[in-house]
């Protein structure tokens, strides 16, 4: 077959443009194949590689630690309950019964004769839960019994005057008299506590008070030499109310678990006060005033403490010095006028305790 002059010479100059670029690759030795460029492997353990994982599938992160966080990643708490031993020295203003002079005559001399409630040994006691984070609430309840009986006759030669009768019930021969007090407290709170420094720990607290006082004050005088015989009075006072109490506790670190400790808490309690004023004579064949008196009252209520503690995890141990007063919780009808019984005036007062308390609480 006979070929193109023209296609002879295109064949030509292919073969010459392939064979020129052959030539300006690297010579290879004659029988070795060609290599190919492959990327270097990548090594998963090698620093230089960044992975990233979805949020999806990252783990959680839970602390090992048990004081810090319970199942599940939740904040742990422990439970605590406590007992308090207290010795309280319980006073009242507004408690006199009588007056005994030492001479009879145109003046009246010598001292009121008023009740003085004995110390009373009683308790507190107290239970709640504490979590790892510094919050804590708790309840508390308070109880004190005190009470006393006096018998005052009149001094030889001289003249004992009634203070709780009407004015015309006025020298007695004899007067024996008995008060007692009841008193009952709840303190629901939620408190805080957080480090000051390395050496003081602050607990803040607030929350409700309830509070239950019953006084009973029994006095009977021997009025015979003014034909009255036995005259009776009776004169209870009683405060049922709950409001708000705040406060806060130090506690300065001195060695080890032992501590020294300051509270001061202040509350307004709001209720109900009660009062109520009887007298019969002629052994209570006759009653000349039976009156009673309810009023709403907001009474403002005063603690204060120091002492020591020594703490550890699962122990506390207190030992301290209390103070608390009800500021005007005593208040009734006094009648100083025998012409006019409408004509009244106050019997008021404070309700105070001060004393002791050792404390020993447990945490589990």
């Amino acid at each position: 077959m006979r070929t193109s002059p023209w296609c002879s010479a295109a064949v030509g100059f292919a073969i010459l443009l392939a064979g020129t670029s052959i030539q300006a690759q690297s010579p290879m030795a004659p029988g070795t194949p060609p290599t190919l460029a492959v990327p270097p492997p990548v090594v998963p353990d090698s620093p230089a590689v960044h992975q990233t994982i979805p949020q999806d599938v990252m783990p959680h992160y839970v602390s090992d630690s048990p004081e810090e966080v319970g199942e599940g990643g939740a904040s742990a708490g422990s439970f605590f309950a406590f007992g308090e031993a207290l010795a309280l020295k319980a006073r009242r203003s507004a408690h006199n019964f009588a007056i005994s002079d030492p001479t009879l005559n145109s003046s009246i001399d010598g001292s009121f004769q008023s009740m003085d409630w004995n110390w009373s040994f009683t308790y507190r006691l107290g239970a709640g839960y504490k979590l790892h984070d510094g919050w804590e609430a708790d309840g508390v309840y308070t109880y004190v019994h005190a009470k006393d009986d006096r018998t005052v006759l009149a001094p030889a030669g001289g003249a004992l005057y009634a203070t709780l009768t009407n004015p015309s019930i006025d020298q007695v021969n004899s007067a024996r008299a008995s008060s007692n007090l009841d008193y009952d407290v709840i303190d629901l709170e939620l408190a805080k506590r957080f480090d000051a420094n390395d050496r003081l720990e602050i607990r803040l607290a607030g929350g409700a008070r309830i509070a239950s006082i019953q006084q009973k004050f029994n006095v009977a005088y021997d009025a015979t030499p003014l034909g009255a015989g036995q005259v009776l009075v009776n004169s209870p006072i009683s405060f049922d109310g709950i409001g708000i109490r705040v406060g806060g506790e130090g506690y300065w670190h001195i060695l080890g678990g032992l501590r020294a400790y300051a509270k001061m808490y202040g509350s307004l309690v709001s209720g109900e006060l009660r009062s109520s004023l009887r007298e019969t004579i002629n052994n209570g064949s006759q009653t000349t005033i039976n009156v009673t008196e309810h009023t709403d009252r907001m009474i403002p209520v005063a603690e204060m403490g120091i002492g020591l503690a020594y703490i550890t995890d699962h122990l506390q141990v207190k030992f301290g010095y209390e103070m608390t007063n009800w500021f005007n919780l005593i208040d009734s009808v006094d009648f100083v006028d025998g012409n006019s019984f409408g004509k009244t005036q106050r019997r008021q007062g404070d309700l105070s305790l001060e004393g002791l308390a050792l404390q020993i609480g447990v945490m589990f």
